[in-house]
Parts: structure tokens; C-alpha cells; sequence
């Protein structure tokens, strides 16, 4: 019986990006599900940011200008790559569009200006800038505010004297982020839960362990972020659900990644049913040779994808195809 017929134009030019676009009409008619053929990966490698189809097959460098670049992440409408750069001791808040490939300075204020998220309608971004007291501080960026004022503004949204950092919106235009505000700098930074209305902090993770990189998708309404147990980093997911009507439970949390070498800068896929991260080797290479994974949520196993010798980090990845 045939389930599944259709005829295609097949360019061997651009044979990589078509081959997986049969690939996801096959599986979509076989299982109903496309999973993650025609995602696009993007992540850091030296000065440069890197972007291909999301089992770098097809690899080409989309941006080589100077200084560090770091802390990728996509528009969550338009064709946009937003990451920060050096600049000095301080570094700007760029965006890379790959329609038209070209690159543009967003905002560029004295010390950090990093960690760019999106709402997901697009108009609202959550960032990270120096505070007053050497530390790190949360921003609002609201379009309609900077439209009715006519220029870029930003409203600051923590206050206290920690490192509050990689803010996350989630569907409800909150955020969550990661600080050590409570446990001081020295000690363990945790995941919180923040309420833009009112201006409060919740803290969502148990303190047991260091935690840092959330990253939150709506599909299952979950958070994956990296925890320290036992000396290494490991992969975990948060289910959100439990927020809902202001539970007083333990939210529902999946350690996803177990045995040797650090798992870290982990990012969903819109599915929910992977996700992309930074695996570290163990010893003296670890500065020298980290690699961008694949992790697949159904039965917990991940390939590493990158094949370059260096030192990559800070993948963004997205169901569009971009590359």
C-alpha cells in the first residue's frame, strides 16, 4: 500500500537542504511529526558565528568580524541572529539578519550588554547590562513604550547586588533567569521565576547544586538548564505547569544528561523534543576542544554534531530553515 507519494525538484546544488526536506515529508507522513529535519543551528567559534542545517552537513561562516562572540539567540519572528561582541573591555548587543546577511550595532552602553531574548510575539526583549555595583542587572525593551517615546529606552527590572543573568520570556511575558542574589557570589546561583508586574523574584531550583542557562520552551511549557551534581554539569529540565494558579508545590524536575564531561549552554528546540548543548571533555583539553550536541528527549541519548577542533559554544537553534 502506498501511504505516501510525491514527485520533487531536486537540486544537487543545495542537496543537503533539500535531502532534509524529504526527509521531514517522509517521516511527517509516516509519523505524523517532521522532528528536527529542517532546523538551522547556529553557534561560537573564535571571533566567528557559524550557521548550518542542524546536523552541520552544510557549514558556512555567517559572521568574521573582530573580538569574542557570544550568547546567540534567535528572533523569535523575523530571520534575525542577535549575539554580543567584544568591544574592549565592554562588549555590544548585535544582530545578524540572514536574509539580507548584513550586521548592525542594536545598543551599545558602557560594560555588559549581552543575553538578548525575545517575547514571543517579537516586541518585547530581556537583557543583560552592568549594574551600578560591578554586577549584573536585568532590562526590559518594550516596543511600544520605545515608540511612544521615540527612541530606544530601557526599564531596569532587578535591584539587588548579584549577578543576575540570561533572562528568558516565557508565554505569559514573564521571565526566568539566573542569579546569585541570595546566595552571594561565591555560592550556588539558582534559577528564579520573575513576575515583570510586580516586580518579584520566586526562586524555582532547590539550591543544591549550581545552576545557570535557562532556557524555556512553550511547546511543554518547560525550562532545560544546566546543574552541578556530583563535580559536573548536567542537563535538567523544570516543567512550568506547576506555576499556574500560584501552586505551592515543587515543580515537576527531569535530570536529563548523567555520566563523564560537562554538559552546559543547553537551548530547546520548539518541539520540546530536543535540544542543542555544549559537551566539554574531560582533563587539560577542556579549553581546547568543547563541542555542540544534539540531545533527543524521548529516550534521553545525544550525538555530538560539530566536527571542528576548537572551542565552540553558545548554540541557538530553531525549527526555521535559515542556513
Amino acid at each position: 500500500e502506498v501511504v505516501f507519494d510525491k514527485v520533487v525538484l531536486f537540486d544537487s546544488s543545495k542537496i543537503v537542504k533539500h535531502s532534509h526536506q524529504m526527509s521531514a515529508a517522509i517521516l511527517k507522513a509516516a509519523t505524523g511529526d517532521s522532528g528536527i529535519c529542517t532546523s538551522t543551528l547556529s553557534w561560537c567559534e573564535k571571533d566567528g558565528i557559524f550557521c548550518s542545517d542542524y546536523a552541520c552537513m552544510d557549514i558556512k561562516k555567517i559572521v568574521d568580524t573582530p573580538g569574542k562572540k557570544f550568547a546567540l539567540s534567535y528572533h523569535t519572528k523575523a530571520p534575525m541572529l542577535f549575539f554580543s561582541q567584544e568591544v574592549g573591555e565592554s562588549s555590544e548587543l548585535c544582530s545578524f539578519d540572514l536574509k539580507s546577511e548584513k550586521q548592525r550595532v542594536n545598543f551599545s552602553y558602557p560594560g555588559l550588554n549581552m543575553q538578548f531574548s525575545l517575547s514571543q510575539d517579537g516586541k518585547k526583549g530581556a537583557t543583560c547590562m552592568s549594574g551600578q555595583d560591578g554586577n549584573t542587572e536585568l532590562y526590559l525593551y518594550d516596543q511600544a513604550e520605545c515608540n511612544r517615546q521615540k527612541k530606544t529606552v530601557f526599564t531596569k527590572l532587578t535591584e539587588n547586588s548579584g549577578t543576575n543573568s540570561s533572562p528568558c520570556f516565557l508565554l505569559d511575558d514573564n521571565l526566568v533567569f539566573c542569579s546569585d542574589f541570595e546566595t552571594g557570589k561565591n555560592g550556588k546561583p539558582q534559577i528564579y521565576h520573575f513576575d515583570i508586574k510586580n516586580r518579584k523574584a520566586a526562586r524555582l531550583t532547590d539550591g543544591a547544586g549550581r545552576c545557570s542557562a535557562p532556557n524555556y520552551c512553550a511547546a511543554n511549557n518547560s525550562i532545560i538548564f544546566n546543574k552541578e551534581i556530583d563535580g559536573r554539569f548536567q542537563l535538567f529540565s523544570m516543567s512550568l505547569d506547576g506555576l499556574k494558579g500560584h501552586s505551592k508545590k515543587p515543580l515537576k524536575t527531569k535530570q536529563l544528561t548523567f555520566g563523564a564531561k560537562n554538559k552546559i549552554e543547553p537551548v530547546w528546540h520548539e518541539s520540546g523534543k530536543f535540544a542543542t548543548f555544549v559537551i566539554e571533555p574531560e582533563g587539560s583539553s577542556v579549553a581546547k576542544d568543547s563541542q555542540i550536541a544534539l540531545l533527543t528527549l524521548n529516550d534521553g541519548s545525544f550525538r555530538i554534531l560539530s566536527k571542528s577542533r576548537g572551542i565552540l559554544g553558545f548554540p541557538a537553534l530553531t525549527e526555521r530553515v535559515l542556513y
